[in-house]
Parts: structure tokens; C-alpha cells; sequence
């Protein structure tokens, strides 16, 4: 291959780059230092943006080079004959964006291949924000559903402990030494077994904010002991496939507390008279639905219907996991769920 045909071929070559490739000579005062730099080499993309600068002055058609720190990365490379990669927001001149720079030495100059990465740096800083904005919804919801917890625990002080402890406060100003030794005997039983109640109440409570139930009794056997507690406890049906659950782990944990707050939904607002919970463990993750015959709701509606189902929402997928709920109004409500265990 002759000289001609060699250097067409290189040309075609850089020219068929999308990216600016540019080479520059270095300007040196009669010191010797670098005083400025001057195009000698522009391919067709470069051409596009600064049109015929070959021979020209880079400080003089861009001196924000100098702000931006190029110019210096220029030198630098020519004194130490060290390639330098770099991401540089460059915002003077003709130009507002965000670029990638290569530069080498070329004898007593640089080659620099520039590529405009602007689209995909404000592509990442959207989902950084969207990121961001969607740690603090969770944010909220979880400052949220603590106050509801702490209205929830008010609650049981105030209509469950207080009103046993009223009771028994009321049964103990009815002791008289002086009645019938048969009736002073009815009446302390009465008051023993009220302060007994509320013991029992006072240590369940206590037990559910100390930890979960699932240390001691695995995921089965927490949410059958949940269940055991609601007054109607007909209406649901339970059902527990698979392998035991892996101990008390993040996902473990959530699923837990994810069940609860379907559970007690379900209990507050579907007015239903029959609810199933199916959940299937295996070495994937943890599978749950649940089905009631309930009232139902519009999924799709932009009223608020609560917190609950926001915060189940946003934690399963948080952990990685799908939920999908299923709804008509009259015509009750099913909700899947799939959380996956981490894989190791």
C-alpha cells in the first residue's frame, strides 16, 4: 500500500467516527513552555461543530478550556507521555454539556477523542432523582405507619388494658371486709382474674414490641398465632405449602409484617365472610395470596384508600419482589405477592 493510499485510509477512518477526533500542535514561547495549542488535524464530526480551525489558536476560539482544566490536562500529557481519560461538564463557548475525553501524545502535540455523553449523564441524574424520590416516599410511609402503629397501640392501652384495669379498679372498691365471707370470696376471684387479663394483655403487648414471633415460631406459626387473635377468627383460613421457612431474615421479617397489614385491611375494610391466605415457601422466595369476598375497591382510582396497601406496595418491591392485586367493587379482592430470597 502506497503513502496516498494509506493516509486516504486513515482519513476514512476517523472520519467515520461519531466521536470528535482532533489534533493539536503544541505553541511554545521562546522559553519552551506551552503557550497555547493549534488545530492540524480535525476529523468530519469535529469538522461539524467548529467548522475550518485547522491552524487556529485553541485559546482563542476556546479559552474556556483554560476555566475547565483541558488545557492544562493537555500539557500535562505532553510532558509526561501519559494518556488521561476524563469526564468534563463543559459549559462555555458554543457548548452546555457533559463530555468524555481521551487525549494521547502525538510528537509534540495531542490527539483527542471527545465524545458528547450528555444525553446519557442527565439520563442517570433522572434516575438518581427518581431514586431519590422514591427513597422518600418510603420513607414517609414508614414515619407514617409508626404513627399508626403508636394510634394502634393507644388503642389497646385505652379500650383493652384501660378498661380492664377501670374494671378492676371498680371490683376492688366493692370489697368490704365486712359482707358475707362467700360474696368477699366471688369478689376477689372476680378481681383476680381481671388482673390476670390484664397481665396476660400487658405481656402480649409487650411481646409483639420486644420481637417477632417468628425467632420461636417461624412464619407459619406467627401468622397462626396472629390470626388466633382476632375475634372472628372463622372468617379466615389459613394455609401453609412448602419448606420451613429460612429463620429470621429481612425477607422473613417484611413478609410478616406485609401479611399483617393485608390481614388487618381485610378485617377493617372488606366487610367479607370469607378470607383465605395461601403462602408457599420454597428455596426461590415466599409466595402469598390472599382472597376475601369482601366489598372490594377500584384499584385504579386516584382517591386514597389508605396507607396499608402504599406501604406493602413499596416494601415488596423494595426487596426485589412482584405484587399484583386483583379488585372490583362488590366483588372482593385478591392480592399476590412473590418476595425472592437473595441469592447467594
Amino acid at each position: 500500500m502506497g503513502i496516498l493510499e494509506g493516509n486516504s485510509l486513515l482519513r476514512n477512518t476517523i472520519d467515520s467516527s461519531l466521536d470528535m477526533i482532533q489534533v493539536f500542535q503544541c505553541v511554545r514561547g521562546t522559553d519552551g513552555k506551552i503557550e497555547d495549542f493549534k488545530w492540524i488535524l480535525n476529523n468530519k464530526a469535529s469538522e461539524s461543530v467548529y467548522g475550518d480551525v485547522i491552524g487556529k489558536s485553541l485559546l482563542k476560539l476556546n479559552p474556556g478550556v483554560l476555566e475547565a482544566g483541558i488545557f492544562d490536562i493537555f500539557r500535562e500529557v505532553v510532558r509526561t507521555g501519559l494518556a488521561q481519560t476524563n469526564l468534563h461538564h463543559y459549559v462555555h463557548e458554543q457548548f452546555d454539556g457533559w463530555y468524555h475525553q481521551s487525549v494521547v501524545r502525538q510528537g509534540d502535540g495531542v490527539t483527542t477523542c471527545t465524545k458528547d455523553v450528555t444525553k446519557m449523564v442527565l439520563a442517570q441524574k433522572k434516575i438518581i432523582d427518581l431514586e431519590k424520590d422514591r427513597h422518600r416516599e418510603v420513607l414517609h410511609l414508614t414515619l407514617l405507619k409508626v404513627q399508626e402503629e403508636r394510634s394502634r397501640l393507644s388503642e389497646v392501652l385505652h379500650n383493652e388494658i384501660g378498661q380492664l384495669l377501670y374494671a378492676a379498679s371498680l371490683q376492688l372498691s366493692s370489697l368490704d371486709p365486712e359482707m358475707e365471707r362467700k360474696e368477699f370470696v366471688r369478689n376477689r376471684l372476680k378481681l383476680e382474674k381481671l388482673l390476670a387479663l390484664t397481665v396476660k394483655e400487658v405481656r402480649e403487648l409487650s411481646h409483639d414490641l420486644s420481637h417477632l414471633p417468628l425467632e420461636e415460631l417461624g412464619l407459619k406459626g406467627a401468622i397462626e398465632k396472629f390470626l388466633s387473635r382476632f375475634p372472628d377468627r372463622q372468617r379466615f383460613k389459613f394455609r401453609y405449602l412448602g419448606r420451613k421457612s429460612r429463620g429470621n431474615s429481612l425477607q422473613e421479617n417484611l413478609t410478616y409484617r406485609i401479611v399483617q397489614e393485608l390481614l388487618l385491611n381485610v378485617a377493617k375494610h372488606s366487610c367479607c365472610s370469607h378470607c383465605t391466605l395461601l403462602m408457599r415457601v420454597s428455596q426461590a422466595g415466599i409466595f402469598v395470596q390472599l382472597r376475601d369476598n369482601g366489598r372490594g375497591f377500584d384499584p385504579t382510582s386516584t382517591v386514597p384508600t389508605g396507607i396499608g396497601l402504599s406501604w406493602v406496595r413499596n416494601n415488596v418491591e423494595n426487596l426485589g419482589g412482584e405484587i399484583l392485586v386483583e379488585s372490583h367493587k362488590g366483588k372482593g379482592t385478591v392480592v399476590k405477592l412473590r418476595i425472592p430470597y437473595p441469592t447467594t
